[in-house]
């Protein structure tokens, strides 16, 4: 479990976010027209993962209908008054499908680093 914080309190979450190098768990989102979107859809194509997206060019996607995505990424919150919810993160994909960038941010209240993603997109 990866330990973040909200208001200064430490909440745990549901594990870690998958490693740099590594294949990323499968996943299923919804997207804002109701269709559902996972890593399959993107075959060739960088695939950002950023709760709370910021980022230009994006499909937003949601996990409202299972909490599988926030398990598997590691990132549901565990306990506390967001329990529930997910931690603020950022996962990069790559064309092959290996992940080459992970950040999950220490507190609830700041925001992922986009200008670090822009580079590692470049």
């Amino acid at each position: 479990m990866a330990q973040i914080t909200f208001k200064g309190k430490a909440i745990q979450t549901s594990g870690d976010l998958p490693r740099k190098g590594q294949i990323p768990p499968p996943f299923t989102l919804v997207r804002t027209d109701l269709s559902e979107t996972g890593l399959d859809d993107y075959p060739g194509r960088r695939v950002v993962l950023n709760i709370f997206p910021s980022l230009d060019n994006l499909v937003p996607a949601s996990c409202f209908r299972s909490s599988a995505f926030g398990e598997a990424y590691g990132i549901a919150i565990m306990d506390g008054p967001m329990r529930g919810l997910l931690a603020r993160s950022v996962v990069v994909v790559d064309e092959k499908g290996v992940v080459i960038h992970t950040e999950l941010v220490p507190d609830i209240g700041q925001e992922p680093d986009y200008k670090r993603v822009e580079v590692v997109l470049k």
